[in-house]
């Protein structure tokens, strides 16, 4: 690897950017590009985009920026056994590295105009905020989308996704004095195992996060939970949100005893896809708010000419989760990787 790449491998690396604090690693990235060929803008979310040549750009590379792991996180580096040690060094360092080194080199051979994103927003809860961006204001005519990790693979099919956010509010109480009371973590715990059950092998859903309640000995006020669903098929998200919308609504008349303290008439807020947040009003001191995000999914044809035919991998073609989402459907997207590496979501041994 060369000594340049390595420098700037660890030094990004060791910059901290958790999904929406990714400031530090962009201010660096306009520091070191800002002898570099092309220009460089901000954009209305945040995105640092890199412009070689003029008017719409025949290809666009997409490089996150931000990673899973939040501030309180060591991120240094180190090297063993000729292996780089680090929480994020993969995800996404080492691709915001490789474009920049690659890029800079095949500058002056360029012939098409080519523009570079590096986006915010890519993990978790940041919903491809800056790739849906960019794919929108750009319109490039081809994407493709960095990621630091899979170099024998490169992914054509996109993984799409449905997020929701299920809060319950309820009157709490202590566990004896008030016994009989409905208890929000119970209602919540009601509700996912019946959301549990809609998931199926081609869309399975995943409990992200389950917070909520107090003292042992009290009546839970207050529960949260965040859940997603994965598939390849968007009409597999379709149905589930249909279905997960009216088992949010449908839930609370199903039990007696939420029913004898009113729990069955408080507002029912269904899963919307591409929705922000929606709060239902407060009836009998309970409800439910919905917070949704959604991911395109979808395969590409495997046909001589595509994108999806013409790469040859150690292992081929696969799916994948990242930036090229949004470039799915008028565009032809790509997500490759840049280096070998495994645990890219482990957090450093404490």
């Amino acid at each position: 690897m060369p000594r340049a790449l390595l420098d700037d491998l660890r030094v990004l690396a060791e910059t901290a950017a958790p999904t929406g604090a990714e400031e530090p690693r962009l201010a660096w990235l306009e520091q070191r590009l800002a002898t570099a060929p092309g220009a460089r803008s901000r954009d209305a979310v945040g995105n640092l985009l890199w412009r070689l040549g003029e008017g719409r750009p025949a290809l666009m590379l997409l490089a996150h920026v931000d990673t899973v792991f939040g501030a309180e996180v060591d991120v240094s580096v180190r090297e063993e056994g000729g292996w780089l040690h680090g929480a994020g060094i993969g995800d996404n360092a080492a691709a915001v590295a490789v474009a920049v080194d690659v890029v800079e080199r095949l500058a002056p051979r360029l012939q098409q105009p080519l523009v570079v994103v590096f986006t915010v927003g890519e993990e978790g809860l940041g919903n491809l905020r800056g790739a849906l961006h960019a794919s929108r204001e750009l319109q490039p005519e081809r994407a493709i989308a960095l990621e630091g990790h899979g170099v024998d693979e490169v992914c054509v099919d996109a993984v799409g996704s449905l997020r929701a956010r299920l809060a319950v509010r309820g009157p709490g109480g202590h566990s004896w004095w008030d016994r009989g009371r409905p208890s929000a973590l119970h209602a919540l715990v009601s509700m996912l195992t019946v959301l549990l059950a809609e998931g199926t092998p081609e869309a399975p859903l995943n409990i992200g996060r389950v917070t909520g309640g107090g003292a042992i000995n009290a009546i839970a006020a207050d529960a949260e939970a965040t859940i997603e669903v994965r598939s390849l098929d968007e009409r597999a998200l379709d149905a589930f949100t249909k279905q997960g919308g009216k088992v949010v609504g449908d839930l609370p008349s199903k039990f007696d005893a939420y029913e004898k303290y009113g729990w069955a008439e408080f507002g029912k807020e269904n899963m919307r896809r591409n929705s922000s947040t929606g709060r239902s009003p407060l009836r009998n001191r309970a409800r439910i708010c919905a917070l949704t995000g959604c991911r395109c999914g979808g395969r590409q044809a495997r046909m001589p000419g595509s994108m999806a035919g013409q790469y040859r991998t150690p292992q081929g073609v696969g799916r994948g989760a990242n930036d090229g989402y949004p470039a799915c459907g008028p565009w032809i997207p790509a997500f490759a990787g840049m280096t070998e590496g495994n645990g890219f979501l482990d957090r450093p041994a404490l």
